[in-house]
């Protein structure tokens, strides 16, 4: 099975998603002794690699702004949420203005498409990623956003609510006008990871104000980018040891006088 999902152009992060989603209904099955084992967990779990991020292939910062310019008023606050907070797609169109309030985004919900009971698709809320009902993450939102609060929540011309697919669309048209690399939008969560950690942000508060489920998923992803830890390392290391070793160190016979005595 996920062979053939990966064969029908599944990414590794869709085919994880469906493995904990049918693995949660078979221990239900299990929980209820409808069956005896959990066939998912029998299984070889796919392989889902974490790849590093290249900052060097990601969009400058110039570009990012012709981007939010071209796609238009109504979406251009998603893009600065993205790439200033680090936010997905969903997230930053669940945003409403309470949410910003004394320099601090809460992101508190995500915008979702779903297939309701008569099979129409629809747009509604939900939790966040790794999240309960009711459960959020407070973000550090920088004061150039504030002019851009009295535009949320982001709606389309009849006032409905946009998902995250339509603005994947009315991105890749942007950049296509504007003749720019296939950029994808979880390139601006990427930018403002990097931004972050090449400029001294803790690693770990990096984590948590992008809601990973994992520290490590961090550091696998952006472990690379926190540059300055080898500069700091060695200033550690120089003014510890440096004034030692500019003393000078004892004769080996010396030392020897201090373990041995006479």
């Amino acid at each position: 099975m996920y062979a053939l999902w990966r064969r029908q152009g599944a990414m590794p992060n869709t085919v994880e998603s469906r493995r904990i989603a049918i693995s949660g209904m078979f221990s239900h099955a299990v929980r209820h002794k409808k069956i005896r084992d959990n066939p998912v967990k029998l299984s070889e779990k796919p392989t889902n690699p974490i790849l590093q991020v290249d900052g060097r292939k990601l969009p400058s910062f110039e570009e990012i702004s012709a981007v939010a310019k071209e796609i238009g008023q109504r979406l251009e606050p998603s893009v600065w949420l993205m790439a200033c907070c680090g936010l997905r797609i969903g997230e930053s169109l669940g945003v409403f203005p309470e949410d910003i309030l004394d320099g601090t985004l809460r992101c508190r919900r995500q915008v979702v498409r779903i297939r309701n009971p008569s099979g129409k698709y629809v747009a509604l809320y939900a939790p966040l990623k790794h999240r309960k009902e009711g459960e959020w993450r407070d973000i550090p939102a920088p004061a150039n956003l504030e002019p851009l609060v009295e535009r949320l929540p982001i709606r389309n011309q009849a006032g409905g609510m946009i998902y995250p697919d339509l603005f994947r669309k009315s991105w890749e048209r942007a950049l296509k006008r504007l003749a720019l690399p296939r950029y994808k939008p979880h390139d601006l969560r990427h930018k403002w990871a990097t931004v972050t950690l090449s400029n001294g942000v803790p690693i770990h508060e990096v984590s948590r104000w992008k809601g990973h489920s994992s520290i490590k998923i961090t550091v696998d992803r952006y472990g690379h980018l926190t540059l300055d830890g080898s500069d700091r390392c060695r200033q550690v290391i120089e003014a510890t040891f440096g004034v030692h070793m500019l003393s000078g160190f004892p004769a080996p016979r010396e030392l020897g006088a201090e373990l041995v005595p006479a």
